[in-house]
């Protein structure tokens, strides 16, 4: 599968049914919402509001995971545990980490449109099959 800045952007698509204008609307929506749930999570470290970082930290975590980008869903996991459980200190390092993947994976959703998918047999159907019946040549 197609990996970029960790991004599993083909196993996103096989789990969208190969659909490529499922995946640009829903990168269209990551792009406009994701700036919004970043703010509000460095607001909430700034301001030491452990309920905030929960919040915003549960946000990105699920969206991150169904893009295909578990270690930046991790993270964004770890910061809503550290909210929920007020261990705070580690949050602004973190979360610093956390922005340096989110922004190579914005980076990598502006393009998506670009790439040059390859979706496996299985997830297009019978129309991805060869002459051969779909065994190959």
């Amino acid at each position: 599968m197609q990996r970029i800045v960790g991004m599993d952007i083909a196993g996103t698509l096989e789990r969208l049914g190969g659909d490529k204008s499922l995946l640009y609307a829903i990168a269209e929506v990551f792009l406009e919402e994701c700036p919004m749930h970043m703010a509000a999570l460095r607001q909430a470290i700034s301001e030491g509001d452990a309920g905030g970082i929960a919040r915003s930290a549960h946000s990105l975590t699920g969206d991150l995971a169904y893009l295909g980008v578990p270690e930046a869903s991790q993270k964004a996991r770890d910061l809503e545990q550290m909210g929920r459980k007020r261990e705070l200190e580690e949050c602004a390092r973190s979360f610093a980490d956390l922005e340096l993947q989110v922004l190579s994976v914005l980076e990598v959703l502006r393009n998506v449109k670009t790439f040059n998918f390859a979706v496996p047999a299985a997830v297009v159907g019978s129309e991805a099959r060869d002459s051969s019946g779909g065994r190959g040549v």
